[in-house]
C-alpha cells in the first residue's frame, strides 16, 4: 500500500493508519458484488422488505429470451455508435449475443 499511496501522493507521512484509510478507499471504489435471486415468490419480497437498498441501490438486470437476429440488430445499433475497427465491431456483436444467450442458458439450469 506505501509505494501504491506513494505513486498518487497520498498518505504523506504514511502512518498505518493513513495506509489502512487509503487501503479502505481503493476497496471501495472497486468492489462489485453480483447478487442473484429469483424475481418470483414471497422469498424475494421478503428481501427487499427486509433490505430496500436491493432495489434502491442497486442496478437490476432482467433477462428474458430475444431471438438472436434481435440481439445482433440491437448490438449492431448501439455498437455502430462506438468508434471501432469493423472486425473489432463484429466480435463485439457476437460477444454480445454470446453473453445473453449463456445467461439465459446458465438461469435455465440454475431453476432445475
Amino acid at each position: 500500500m506505501r509505494s501504491a499511496a506513494k505513486s498518487e501522493n497520498r498518505c504523506p507521512e504514511g502512518t498505518p493508519q493513513q495506509l489502512f484509510s487509503y487501503f479502505v478507499e481503493r476497496c471501495k471504489k472497486a468492489l462489485h458484488i453480483v447478487l442473484c435471486f429469483s424475481p418470483i415468490g414471497d422469498s424475494f419480497r421478503n428481501r427487499v422488505r427486509n433490505f430496500p437498498s436491493l432495489v434502491n441501490c442497486t442496478t437490476i438486470d432482467w433477462f428474458s429470451e430475444w431471438p438472436k437476429d434481435a440481439l445482433q440488430s440491437v448490438a449492431v445499433r448501439f455498437l455502430g455508435e462506438i468508434e471501432m475497427s469493423d472486425e473489432v465491431r463484429k466480435s463485439c456483436v457476437q460477444m454480445v449475443q454470446t453473453f445473453h444467450t449463456d445467461t439465459e442458458a446458465s438461469s435455465r439450469k440454475f431453476l432445475r
